[in-house]
């Protein structure tokens, strides 16, 4: 009895360490906004990766030898799929779509992480109750990004790739859930890091990317360039593959949901945005679709 107590007061403490994660990866969307004034996406990410690699590495300065090339592997998907192409993806969808259309569909990202989990790792095991949950949190979403205006705009292009950017952080989920029994959530994000410039770098070369270095000068720029690389990167992603260990990738993207909600909230108390039936609506589903997720049949 004791050590089914202490195991449930121990994930306890991921419980509430995932909305934390999910509010300053909310947060992102406004930094990177102002950045965009100044920089490409692909400079912005490069700012962001580096930073984050730099400071895990002064945290971890050790060099492992990995345990086999499929792990190595891994770390190149997790890289590729969770900050590169996911990003990329995400950016240039919003170039077709508007920021509420492409979110919803990025949203599917825990409905796609459950499809693959079912299919891939049989050692979470996922029931009805994971996906009845995830539909419920799913249509809070979308009723808190329409908000009572359901109109689906731009182009085509933009879902596609907003289906592509949830697709690879299910891919994400999904390995990060192989290697986090092996390998601590700092070694891991360090390499996914590491991989994650890798794949850039040539990205960058192919678009032929240019970089402004004399607006990082600016406290504006380079203020929010720290907070991207430091707290929503080195430190959200640390703590983000503790919650997927412990938790597993299901329940941990679950929490995506919250964003959008998240989002809502800042603007309610922040800029006093007005309230509607739609987001509480929407609100109250997302909790209640993420409070029978995690209902024992």
């Amino acid at each position: 009895m004791v050590g089914i107590r202490g195991n449930q007061k121990s994930r306890s403490i991921y419980y509430f360490m995932a909305p934390f994660v999910i509010v300053m990866w909310s947060a992102t969307f406004a930094s990177s906004k102002v950045l965009l004034r100044s920089f490409e996406p692909e400079s912005i990410m490069l700012f962001r990766f580096c930073i984050a690699w730099l400071g895990l590495f002064l945290l971890h300065p050790h060099v492992h030898r990995p345990v086999s090339w499929r792990d190595e592997l891994l770390f190149l998907v997790l890289g590729a799929t969770g900050c590169t192409f996911y990003f990329l993806a995400e950016n240039t969808a919003l170039q077709y779509g508007t920021t509420v259309t492409v979110g919803l569909v990025v949203a599917v990202a825990p409905l796609l992480t459950l499809w693959l989990v079912h299919i891939f790792d049989k050692s979470e095991p996922v029931g009805w109750v994971h996906w009845l949950g995830s539909l419920v949190s799913f249509v809070g979403v979308a009723l808190i990004s329409f908000n009572g205006t359901f109109h689906l705009a731009g182009d085509w292009r933009g879902y596609l790739l907003a289906i592509l950017a949830a697709l690879l952080w299910a891919v994400y989920s999904v390995a990060m859930r192989r290697v986090s029994h092996v390998y601590s959530s700092l070694y891991i994000t360090r390499r996914t890091f590491f991989y994650a410039i890798v794949t850039l770098v040539p990205v960058m070369l192919l678009l032929h990317t240019e970089i402004d270095w004399s607006a990082l000068l600016l406290p504006v720029n380079y203020l929010n360039v720290l907070f991207l690389g430091v707290f929503a990167s080195c430190v959200a992603y640390v703590l983000w593959a503790s919650i997927v260990q412990h938790l597993g990738a299901v329940t941990a993207n679950n929490f995506i949901y919250l964003s959008p909600l998240l989002i809502v909230l800042i603007g309610i108390f922040v800029m006093h945005e007005k309230v509607t039936p739609w987001i509480v609506s929407g609100g109250v589903l997302i909790l209640l679709g993420l409070y029978v997720s995690e209902r024992k049949k």
